[in-house]
């Protein structure tokens, strides 16, 4: 063989040997693309898997059964049956769960780690502090309403919930209408001097009654009388027009005041005359 041949020889191998090369390179990289694009496809259907069943824990074969189902209906990728296998799966379980995605329970199952947020323990005591407050608002209310009146705690539990029903402001639990709840806030308002206890589990609104200062309404009678009968209105106004007009301002009521004034006419202070109109004694 002349060493012109052998040459042109050693050429076509060097270039059979590069374009193999080149075969290779691209085929590793159209696999290492496909398995990258194949491998996040299985994550994204688990995860799909599990958030379709978030709150609960799946058993290996549950998740092996909506795996393959996925699989089946999927045309975007070409899956080999090893790519499907119990394999495969555990594999990109372990991969899943190493990142935190899903947790590894007991009895070869699995569940979704759901980052489940946690009540702020000061928001919880500021919704049970305005709940107690409504709630206090509510049954001064009914007491109120009814605030001469003692209260059967059947009576005021069938007003609370009445109220309660009624009311968009605050979301009410059942437990929140119950006796036992009800009985509570009525003790706190009794402690608080709102409420008294009575007899026969009823409740009655403490309610101050001022009592009359018996000089001071003699004092407001007293000017009453001389802006309406005094010089130079004598003898103008019958007893019965007196009464009418005084009363409500002194607050007395008519047959009260009328035995009064009777009083001081008898004992001279007042005078009337034949027409029955009155007026100050001279």
């Amino acid at each position: 063989m002349l060493i012109t041949e052998i040459k042109l020889f050693v050429e076509m191998a060097a270039t059979i040997i590069g374009i193999s090369g080149g075969l290779l390179g691209l085929y590793k990289y159209l696999s290492d693309k496909r398995e990258k694009e194949l491998r996040a496809w299985q994550k994204v259907v688990i995860y799909k898997i599990f958030r379709q069943n978030e709150m609960k824990t799946l058993s290996f074969t549950d998740i092996l059964v909506k795996y393959r189902s996925e699989a089946q209906a999927f045309e975007d990728v070409d899956l080999k049956k090893k790519e499907v296998s119990e394999n495969t799966l555990k594999r990109v379980l372990l991969e899943l769960a190493n990142s935190n995605v899903l947790s590894m329970e007991p009895s070869d199952s699995f569940r979704l780690k759901v980052a489940v947020e946690k009540p702020d323990p000061q928001d919880q005591l500021n919704m049970e502090k305005e709940l107690r407050e409504w709630q206090k608002v509510v049954i001064y209310k009914i007491f109120r309403q009814n605030e001469m009146k003692t209260l059967s705690f059947t009576d005021i539990l069938v007003k609370y919930r009445s109220e309660a029903q009624a009311s968009e402001a605050v979301d009410l639990e059942k437990k929140e209408i119950s006796e036992n709840t009800l009985r509570r806030v009525l003790l706190e308002l009794a402690n608080s001097n709102v409420l008294s206890m009575e007899p026969l589990d009823s409740f009655r609104l403490k309610v101050v009654i001022e009592k009359p200062d018996p000089v001071g309404q003699l004092y407001k009678v007293n000017q009453e009388l001389v802006k309406m009968i005094g010089a130079p209105n004598g003898f103008i106004y019958t007893l019965d027009e007196v009464l009418k007009e005084i009363a409500p301002k002194v607050g007395i009521e008519i047959p009260l005041l009328r035995t009064s004034l009777k009083q001081s006419i008898a004992a001279g202070f007042f005078v009337v005359n034949e027409q029955g109109k009155i007026a100050f004694a001279r």
